[in-house]
């Protein structure tokens, strides 16, 4: 009984951990400064958590395609990015606050 409620769960999330990318932003241009590690969900509007909001000036997206956006809920101006960008456009530079 437990084998049969067991793999359906564990099924779905390896499913579900195949729908998340990670992003790494750092507050300083070519990857220095305070540095973090983030999951997403993919295809989802995230909101930029405080200690980084208006703060990320390097990023890498891990390979994802993603959009970063100037305001909350991924409003406002955007680009977009692909890997390791050392800088950011420069009128987006400490002024992203969320991506999709």
């Amino acid at each position: 009984m437990k084998a049969t409620v067991t793999i359906p769960l564990l099924l779905g999330s390896l499913a579900a951990s195949t729908h998340a990318i990670g992003i790494r932003f750092c507050t300083d241009a070519n990857f220095h400064g305070t540095c973090g590690t983030y999951n997403l969900p993919r295809n989802t509007c995230w909101n930029v958590p405080r200690p980084a909001n208006d703060k990320i000036s390097s990023l890498d997206t891990l390979g994802a395609n993603c959009i970063f956006y100037k305001d909350a809920y991924c409003k406002g101006p955007s680009f977009k990015a692909n890997g390791k960008k050392p800088t950011i456009p420069a009128n987006m530079n400490d002024k992203i606050s969320s991506v999709k």
